[in-house]
């Protein structure tokens, strides 16, 4: 089945192309830091264990917050973030430019982010790496993939108790969604 993600209700005039939201819980702060300090034309809203909100330049520096971080999502040009299936896949389904950093030896990450790649779907970076970043920020917005709300979908084969027709509403879910496999 396509993703569980939340119902969005965005809207591209509320798209700031030069915001973009980073996640990366499991990197240093500085090397985060120092990562995105060059690329003063853009607003960087940083998510990870900070204490308090504060401001250096144009690098937001945000505390976990998921409702913080969904307006952030929602508001910005794309993504960089580690290659986990959530996230990938909300902004995926919004339609934001994502750059992933896959945490090493973790075989769902390595997965993912060589599907991203391999469908054309966003960019990957073995490692922290401001050229890759630079050649990211350059990209042109991404257009949303439109899959079924799969929660719904699911839902439906509980309350119709449905477990051994598995294909057709894998088949359902699948339909109008707009990339080739």
């Amino acid at each position: 089945l396509p993703p569980v993600v939340p119902k969005f209700k965005e809207n591209k005039s509320t798209t700031i192309a030069n915001k973009i939201t980073v996640y990366l819980p499991f990197e240093e702060q500085n090397d985060i830091l120092n990562l995105i300090a060059p690329f003063k034309d853009y607003d960087f809203f940083v998510y990870h264990k900070f204490e308090t909100l504060s401001v250096k330049d144009n690098i937001h520096l945000c505390p976990f917050s998921r409702n913080g971080f969904l307006n952030d999502l929602m508001e910005c040009g794309g993504v960089i973030t580690n290659a986990g299936f959530e996230l990938v896949s909300e902004a995926l389904t919004i339609g934001k430019k994502i750059l992933l950093k896959p945490l090493a030896g973790q075989m769902e990450q390595l997965s993912n982010a060589k599907a991203i790649t391999m469908l054309s779907l966003g960019q990957v970076m073995k490692r922290l790496d401001r050229s890759v970043v630079g050649n990211f920020l350059n990209l042109p917005q991404a257009s949303p993939i439109n899959y079924h709300y799969t929660a719904e979908i699911i839902a439906d084969m509980i309350d119709l108790r449905a477990w051994t027709d598995m294909n057709r509403f894998v088949k359902e879910s699948w339909a109008n969604v707009n990339i080739i496999f």
